[in-house]
């Protein structure tokens, strides 16, 4: 017997995730029927409790254009001015004697801080305008699955139960995670990372910690405040993020190995741990106490899923399926990413495709994606104190997210099956190329102990490194699949020549490694180079004079000279 169907997507869940989907999906298919079930109430406070303020390019092309919301986003929320990052802990007493990295000017690829609040509130107004229900104040108690239509059980208090019959079902419950744990996909990830998280209700601008005209005349007026600012150390970052409320978020995020969560996990902790190690933040943000608005604690955050999306027409989306970092504001990225997936098989289906191989293909890839963006954060935060390898760090991982990532999303490469299949081999090398520097990078931040500069700072500006400059201007570019795939390779072609140059400087500081080797960067191992054994692999790349020169503008452990020297 059939379920009867109230719906034809019933999307658990209203917060950033479920309503960016659902608005997706009207778009897409303006005749679909949706609803919405959230169990806040509504309409929430201006200042609500939510992490994730920051976007970065692949999630702000989006929201922007695939959502339609750039004109609200430039008049209603605030534009950003990157990621900005202070390193060298040992000067946290004065932040213009740390080298500072970040743009000088304005980028020409938007992104954009969130006050969620607010912007939740705007896309649950424009979803109830496009018709979509909105069902709020219940929570979900029970989800039955079947292949002729799923029922879910909702109640609130002091109401009877209420059931939804739906063809499609999407969990987009956040951490709590609903749908997944009833299907029981839950799997760990081995990234032992906590977070203490709270605002304040008032503007902390770094602009204001430091009177040294130099420093100051570095970057424009306010834009250091627009930037989400990062102040880095080994096992930690703390990041700073402006509101167009007024707020200030200020988040802790440690490796749970290095600092101990239970000694921060309230304000007065939190603010005795950044006294400890960030000391000038610790003082500016003392003297706003009286301005807390809320305080959350975050204990292993991060957590994987076995599958993210099924032809019996369930889905999940958000922080509901699988996480991994907030470090580098990836959230709304594969918000993106899964709701992409997601609208994609819900119209398909409903346009009555078969769509079995597809959801096989989207769950495979979308998870493929999150094991391989791991390396990039698992016991990375150890190389957050030494300030020459992180420099590296943030190049190279902005250079691969704005050469591949981005560039793919943009192209709707994601949902191109005869792409994907066609450029599998360059994805699994990129995973392969980036899983071999990031143990590189690791092994020199363990070799070498922790720099201590001369406290004379110095900037670099990623816009001045030409292939971060071409990756982050090229990454919008509109191209056909053949064009796509050829830039894809060119793309990956150029990495191969910026790791093994970052990978063959590190041999040569730690273990006398002639400048002219050529070296596999896929298979080049700095931990073997140590115990004697020689480089090994045959795709050997040598020296080029571009990427030596791009290097070289964040490079300061030269020999003889330099900061490190």
């Amino acid at each position: 017997m059939s379920t009867p169907q109230d719906t034809d997507v019933l999307v658990l869940g209203g917060g950033l995730a479920g309503l960016t989907l659902a608005l997706q999906i009207h778009r897409a298919r303006p005749a679909t029927r949706i609803t919405i079930v959230d169990k806040a109430e509504w309409p929430p406070p201006v200042a609500a409790h939510k992490v994730g303020e920051s976007t970065v390019e692949l999630g702000t092309y989006y929201l922007r254009e695939v959502l339609g919301l750039a004109d609200y986003l430039d008049a209603q929320q605030l534009p950003k001015l990157g990621l900005r990052f202070f390193f060298d802990p040992g000067q946290a007493h004065d932040i213009s004697r740390r080298l500072e990295m970040g743009a000088s000017g304005k980028l020409p690829v938007p992104s954009h801080q969130l006050d969620r609040g607010i912007f939740e509130v705007e896309l649950a107004r424009r979803a109830v305008e496009a018709g979509i229900e909105h069902i709020t104040g219940w929570r979900v108690a029970d989800v039955e699955l079947d292949k002729t239509g799923h029922t879910t059980t909702i109640r609130r208090s002091g109401e009877e139960p209420r059931t939804i019959g739906s063809r499609w079902v999407v969990g987009a419950t956040g951490r709590a995670a609903t749908l997944k744990r009833k299907l029981g996909l839950q799997e760990p990830l081995d990234h032992h990372a906590n977070a203490v998280w709270f605002r304040v209700d008032a503007e902390v601008d770094v602009d204001d910690w430091s009177d040294d005209p130099v420093w100051s005349a570095r970057i424009p007026d306010g834009l250091r405040r627009l930037s989400t600012n990062h102040l880095m150390g080994r096992g930690y970052w703390v990041w700073l993020i402006p509101l167009v409320s007024g707020s200030t978020s200020i988040g802790i995020v440690t490796d749970g190995r290095e600092h101990d969560l239970k000694s921060m996990s309230t304000f007065e902790g939190a603010l005795g741990w950044l006294r400890t190690h960030e000391p000038q933040a610790a003082e500016v943000i003392a003297g706003l106490s009286d301005t807390l608005q809320d305080f959350l604690v975050l204990r292993r955050y991060s957590h994987h899923c076995g599958r993210m999306f099924s032809s019996q027409r369930w889905a999940l989306t958000g922080d509901a399926g699988a996480f991994l970092d907030p470090f580098y504001s990836p959230g709304t990225d594969f918000i993106a990413l899964a709701n992409t997936y997601a609208c994609d098989l819900v119209v398909r289906d409903l346009d009555g495709e078969r769509i079995r191989s597809r959801a096989n293909e989207y769950s495979r890839t979308f998870l493929q994606m999150v094991d391989a963006w791991l390396p990039v954060y698992r016991d990375m935060y150890r190389v957050f104190g030494h300030t020459q390898v992180l420099a590296l760090k943030v190049a190279w991982d902005f250079s691969t997210y704005w050469s591949f990532q981005v560039l793919m999303f943009v192209n709707r490469g994601f949902v191109d099956v005869p792409l994907m299949t066609r450029t599998r081999g360059l994805w699994q090398r990129i995973t392969d190329l980036n899983a071999a520097l990031q143990k590189n990078l690791l092994h020199w931040s363990e070799v070498e102990p922790t720099p201590e500069l001369d406290g004379s700072g110095g900037f670099v500006d990623p816009m001045e490194i030409d292939y971060l400059r071409d990756f982050h201007v090229g990454m919008v570019d509109v191209l056909e699949p053949d064009a796509l795939a050829d830039r894809l390779a060119g793309n990956l072609a150029r990495l191969e020549l910026i790791s093994a140059e970052i990978s063959r400087r590190a041999a040569h500081r730690l273990y006398g490694l002639p400048l002219d080797t050529a070296l596999d960067p896929y298979v080049f191992s700095l931990a073997d180079l140590a115990a004697g054994t020689p480089p090994a692999g045959d795709a050997t790349v040598g020296r080029d004079d571009a990427v030596i020169t791009d290097v070289d503008r964040c490079w300061f452990a030269c020999d003889g000279a330099g900061l490190l020297a």
